[in-house]
């Protein structure tokens, strides 16, 4: 029974851990593919659990990333020796935990070795290979997030800028954005100056070992920051470098290229700043209205535009048919309005600001139906699956997600109540769901809430056990429990220290050679295909 005790902590202790880890609930990945052509499909924010054997000891997954920005892919392993590669859509390696972790040490308590790699890339499509080395096999669980880049000109694996005929058009007394990427080591762009004079570059870098160029129309350097401050430390409480260059140019077009030592990658801003004298001054000029967009995100209402030319803030208006105009002001390209209410109509309206406050066009007005985000309550497994969650103020319908063990695609369900009941879930399984609000209209077409997060559910229940004297010793004996491919029995003396254990695919298992008025305790549990099994309680007897 101490056995039994301290085996239901270690396993308790370990679903904390990876739960800390880890805040949403793991998605099972079944059979992962094994090749490029049969990857996985893989929906970034979501969590997987795997396994390395020894007929399979590679998996493979594809996931996409819509813009450029950092990967933040956090590995747990309950073994030694991994190998993580990521490929492109070209199949060309992009990076590797070679020389980073592949040898690494468990955690001699928790048994448990977990790592966070950070991994920028251009947008584009990705395989995330999973491998092992030297005969190291057992489970693994990852997931991947990320961070935007927020680029004002957007890359993707096969549309680079990092050559003198694709560099992009930039202006003066403007900021811009960017990454230097593990696939992409250089950005390019190109300015204009009317007149001479001096051009002052402030520059701003979130990783250390920049090197800066820029280079006249016949494509010599004019200028580079070599010998100044290639390795420029980052300050150590913001993570950022910051330094101003001042160049003397005279008119005419140049290349500003910016470039890195491996193998140092990160995000980046900068603006070349000229005097009256240099060029026509674009400090009055009217900005351009953006493009906007609008979506039910987690915590409200999800607004986001494109960077324009010359903007140096934007005002964000909102407001519903019976309220005044409220506004946010933002520097940034996204803001979450605030104070929003589910099942309110909102209108959204953003205005680029140039600079010293000259105001610039409006964006076209946007309209959406604020959903908050549902909250699943319970999902339990009688049988059925039966599914609760709260019910959100505006919604009229509700889309449901369902992700099966060794599925490679959602099925999805409507229901109009906040609940659903699946009814004859299939045994040995486990099952996991999201939900969504819904509002749906004939005339207005459909808004989308944002989705819950993810429960899962496992379904094989406890069986109930049953113990009897024999002339020959004790038979155990279960109702047989929907899913489960074997059965273990654990039993022992009340005198004995260890537990003893047998596997059947029998509802019955014989105690031979039982000592005769000894009492025994006994606990059976199912196995099944791919989720954790129940135990049933301890059931004591003794033998006469």
């Amino acid at each position: 029974m101490k056995k039994q005790i301290k085996r239901t902590i270690s396993v308790l202790l370990s679903i904390i851990i990876v739960a800390s880890l880890f805040a949403i609930v793991p998605i099972e990945a079944g059979a992962a593919g094994n090749s490029f052509s049969g990857a996985t499909q893989y929906y970034v924010g979501n969590q997987v659990s795997g396994s390395i054997t020894t007929s399979n000891k590679s998996d493979y997954y594809k996931f996409n990333m819509n813009n450029s920005g950092t990967i933040k892919l956090k590995f747990i392993a309950y073994y030694s020796w991994s190998s993580l590669y990521i490929y492109d859509s070209n199949l060309e390696l992009a990076w590797s935990s070679a020389g980073m972790s592949d040898s690494h040490s468990i955690n001699s308590t928790t048994g448990i070795f977990t790592e966070t790699f950070n991994v920028p890339v251009v947008s584009g499509t990705y395989y995330l290979v999973i491998s092992s080395q030297v005969n190291n096999y057992g489970n693994y669980y990852f997931n991947i997030s990320v961070s935007s880049a927020n680029e004002s000109f957007k890359e993707s694996v096969n549309t680079l800028y990092n050559d003198f005929p694709k560099a992009r058009q930039i202006n003066t007394n403007t900021q811009y954005y960017g990454q230097i990427a593990i696939n992409d080591k250089s950005d390019f762009y190109k300015f204009t100056l009317g007149k001479s004079g001096k051009v002052d570059l402030k520059f701003n870098a979130y990783f250390e070992w920049t090197k800066l160029y820029i280079y006249n129309s016949k494509i010599d350097i004019v200028w580079s920051s070599a010998g100044m401050f290639d390795h420029h430390p980052v300050n150590t409480t913001t993570g950022v470098f910051s330094e101003t260059f001042s160049v003397s140019l005279g008119a005419g077009t140049y290349y500003f290229v910016i470039g890195s030592l491996e193998p140092y990658r990160g995000n980046y801003n900068f603006k070349l700043s000229t005097s009256s004298s240099t060029t026509p001054s674009t400090q009055n000029t009217k900005p351009a209205a953006p493009t906007v967009s609008v979506a039910n995100g987690v915590s409200g209402l999800d607004v986001a535009w494109g960077k324009v030319a010359n903007a140096t803030s934007y005002y964000v208006y909102y407001k519903t048919a019976s309220s005044s105009w409220s506004s946010v002001l933002t520097s940034g390209t996204r803001v979450t309005l605030p104070s929003v209410k589910s099942g309110k109509y909102y209108y959204i309206q953003v205005q680029s600001i140039g600079a010293n406050g000259v105001k610039g066009n409006y964006s076209k007005v946007k309209t959406m139906t604020y959903l908050s985000r549902v909250n699943i309550t319970s999902l339990l497994y009688n049988g059925n699956n039966t599914l609760k969650w709260n019910a959100v103020p505006g919604a009229n319908k509700y889309q449901i997600a369902r992700l099966k063990s060794g599925d490679k695609a959602y099925t999805y369900f409507y229901t109009t109540s906040p609940s659903l009941t699946e009814k004859n879930a299939i045994g040995g399984i486990a099952y996991t769901y999201q939900v969504r609000a819904m509002y749906q209209t004939s005339n207005s077409g459909t808004a989308y809430g944002a989705w819950s997060a993810t429960k899962s559910v496992p379904t094989l229940v406890a069986p109930t056990v049953t113990l009897s004297n024999k002339s020959n010793g004790i038979r155990v004996s279960w109702n047989s429990i929907r899913g489960a491919v074997r059965y273990i029995v654990y039993y022992k003396k009340s005198t004995d220290k260890n537990w003893s254990s047998a596997v059947t695919t029998n509802l019955y298992y014989p105690i031979l050679n039982a000592q005769r008025g000894a009492l025994y305790y006994v606990q059976v549990r199912p196995v099944g295909s791919t989720v954790s099994q129940p135990y049933s309680s301890v059931k004591s007897i003794v033998f006469k």
